[in-house]
């Protein structure tokens, strides 16, 4: 079998795309997997983000009265000051304003009742009480 040269501007030019292929390395193929990774990871950052401005937000600014942590403040107190255990019932919920008084009930394991008046002093979540 005899071979028959290509002519001089065929056989440069195919020299040169074979050259250029030996040369230039593939791109990089981008897999699927990481662009979904990625974009589940800015997902759940943004979410994690929003999670926490959100319970800073309940936490900063109290639009109700926390109505177990002041049953207790009321019952610890009259334990110190009187001795005496007792039971405080409050309303379930209060709105929080400064300056405004609820009243809870307060009853003695010997039968005893009375009223507590519950002042919320400011904006911080500060009260102060007293038993009549």
């Amino acid at each position: 079998m005899v071979r028959t040269p290509l002519p001089g501007a065929v056989a440069s030019h195919y020299l040169a795309r074979v050259t250029e292929q030996q040369l230039t390395p593939p791109a990089p193929k981008r897999s699927r997997g990481r662009v979904l990774w990625l974009v589940l990871g800015v997902v759940v950052g943004v979410v994690v983000i929003l999670a926490g401005a959100f319970v800073v937000w309940v936490l900063v600014s109290p639009d109700e009265a926390d109505i177990p942590a002041i049953e207790k403040e009321i019952s610890q107190g009259v334990q110190e000051q009187g001795g005496v255990a007792v039971d405080v019932d409050c309303p379930d919920t209060v709105e929080w304003q400064s300056g405004q008084t609820f009243h809870c009930d307060v009853a003695a394991e010997d039968g005893t009742t009375g009223k507590a008046t519950v002042t919320m002093e400011n904006d911080d979540g500060d009260i102060t009480w007293s038993v009549e």
